[in-house]
């Protein structure tokens, strides 16, 4: 499994590479600090399984690169990984195509759910939403 993270706070990134690497050895995760690195890594290389998407990126709004994503790579999977966890975000980001919603202070083993959740082909959203 081929994995783009995007997000621009090098810590949280390092984090989430190891976390997400932890998914098994058949994982590669490329991490990138932009929208703009972002783009040009798909542009590159589409052959991504999964994107994990910060929705506060310091080049551009997290949903409008949401939105261009599923615009142009349809049937590329993306969830979005965001230190919100605002009903409205959660709502927003699935109505613009996520197909999953981790709020950053989620354990790994929510994680690694809502990962594989998606990968088989469901949608993830935070267990507090369905209350």
């Amino acid at each position: 499994m081929k994995v783009l993270l995007v997000d621009d706070h090098p810590l949280i990134l390092a984090a989430l590479q190891t976390v997400i690497q932890g998914l098994g050895d058949d994982v590669t995760v490329i991490g990138v600090d932009s929208a703009q690195a972002a783009r040009l890594a798909l542009q590159q290389d589409s052959d991504y399984d999964l994107v994990l998407l910060d929705l506060s990126l310091g080049d551009a709004d997290g949903f409008d690169v949401l939105a261009e994503f599923r615009q142009n790579y349809p049937a590329l999977p993306v969830v979005v990984v965001s230190a919100s966890d605002r009903a409205s975000d959660v709502i927003r980001a699935i109505d613009l195509g996520a197909m999953g919603f981790v709020p950053k202070r989620s354990s790994n083993t929510a994680l690694f759910d809502a990962l594989r959740m998606v990968m088989s082909g469901g949608l993830y959203v935070p267990p507090m939403m369905l209350g």
